[in-house]
């Protein structure tokens, strides 16, 4: 009479699915960037070249491009709002002895915008592209 081998199976090791590793990406830590130290809350809201900016002391805003060399300082009086604390001036329609100091940055191009046109039935395609000019202004003082 032939005998019988007993045969094991091996066992794998479980694989983990995708919800868990899922859930053990959620519990790590994520270092998040703190804002600037802002020394005062006064801000002021100006309009530059037809927009209105909001702008504190020590922030950097872009605008269209300027006529002006980097290093040039540049004063707008154009200032709709000037709220220094719990104090807020409101302009009708500008606030006048309100002043708002710039220093120009640099001068640069923003990133390239693809536009495309498109005529169905007829093979038209055409691709163009371009490049924003604009100014990177740094505020110096709020008056």
């Amino acid at each position: 009479m032939p005998v019988k081998k007993e045969t094991t199976k091996k066992v794998s090791k479980t694989k983990k699915t995708p919800a868990v590793k899922k859930a053990v990406a959620v519990k790590k830590t994520v270092a998040v960037k703190k804002a600037p130290v802002v020394k005062s809350n006064a801000y002021a809201i100006v309009q530059l070249q037809g927009k209105q900016y909001k702008v504190t002391e020590g922030m950097e805003i872009s605008v269209a491009k300027l006529d002006k060399v980097a290093g040039d300082k540049l004063e707008i009086s154009d200032v709709l709002l000037l709220v220094n604390g719990e104090e807020a001036q409101i302009g009708t329609p500008v606030l006048e002895k309100a002043k708002v100091t710039f220093q120009v940055l640099e001068q640069y191009k923003d990133k390239k915008i693809r536009v495309a046109t498109y005529k169905s039935k007829s093979r038209y395609r055409r691709v163009k592209g371009h490049r924003t000019q604009l100014t990177r202004l740094s505020v110096l003082k709020i008056a």
